[in-house]
């Protein structure tokens, strides 16, 4: 089975379909998909509507989901409820082409390069580092140890060591 991503004419005809109070079943029927693929595509690339979050700020749609017990279930977004005009909650939306911007700038940052803060690189630098040149302990061993400060996996440190990213 091969997979590929959505394009903006998928896009456009699940916005379409689901503001049509489609199900899910139905549109994944329309486009030739999988009915959870849609259900993905619309929690993934839905956005928040307020004054307070970033459109795509994690920390406002969580607190969307769990002040409305509506978002919490398909279709996950206000585009068809009846109370959006009434209701006072924070409000997400599914839009084709807000979307299917959001799913490029992921798709671009996910392929820019290191995926680590300076703040890291220099706390990694001052802690981990000395451990392999002074004491001489293993990538792998301190990759175990320290768990809470190396986030990414064993391979991205063992990259991360091999161009050179810690200086010192």
């Amino acid at each position: 089975m091969t997979y590929k991503q959505l394009n903006k004419d998928q896009r456009e005809i699940i916005q379409i379909l689901l503001n049509k109070k489609e199900s899910f079943t139905t549109i994944g029927n329309s486009i030739k998909v999988d009915r959870t693929t849609i259900s993905k595509e619309i929690k993934r690339n839905r956005y928040i509507k307020s004054n307070y979050y970033d459109a795509f700020d994690n920390k406002g749609i969580n607190k969307a989901i769990n002040d409305c017990k509506i978002l919490q279930h398909p279709p996950y977004v206000c585009n068809t409820c009846i109370f959006k005009n009434t209701c006072n909650k924070h409000k997400l939306y599914y839009d084709a082409n807000i979307a299917h911007k959001h799913y490029e700038e992921i798709k671009s940052y996910s392929r820019s390069g290191i995926d680590i803060t300076p703040d890291i690189i220099d706390e990694i630098e001052y802690s981990i580092v000395p451990l392999i040149k002074d004491k001489h302990q293993s990538i792998n061993q301190i990759y175990v140890n320290h768990n809470d400060l190396l986030y990414f996996s064993k391979t991205t440190f063992y990259k991360y060591i091999d161009i050179d990213i810690y200086k010192r």
